[in-house]
């Protein structure tokens, strides 16, 4: 857990990842102006939002804390976040870019 803490401040992108699907745009427009009056850095695509956590201790509770925040049955993943492990200093395209895009963490 300590390395992973480490990269994601080296890095200052995530190494974990709490993805939450929402029934609908409004929800997810409501659920994400909450967690960021909270201080937390979101990112939101239609229907869904994606939080960052520096390593799985803390993305466990934090998918917790959003199962008991959200609406009924939200649909909340935690897994490793692929971004954290490529390096944006190479030229990327095609998937690996559109993955930098809704993955990487705007506010760290």
């Amino acid at each position: 857990m300590e390395s992973e803490t480490e990269q994601s401040r080296a890095t200052g992108r995530a190494a974990w990842q709490v993805r939450i699907e929402l029934p609908s745009h409004r929800e997810a427009v409501q659920l994400a102006g909450r967690l960021r009056a909270e201080g937390r850095p979101v990112i939101r695509r239609w229907k869904y939002l994606i939080l960052g956590a520096d390593n799985e201790d803390e993305a466990g509770p934090l998918a917790e804390m959003i199962r008991q925040a959200a609406s009924p049955d939200p649909s909340v993943r935690v897994s490793v976040n692929p971004a954290a492990h490529v390096d944006t200093r190479q030229a990327v395209t095609g998937e690996v870019a559109s993955l930098l895009f809704y993955l990487e963490p705007s506010h760290r």
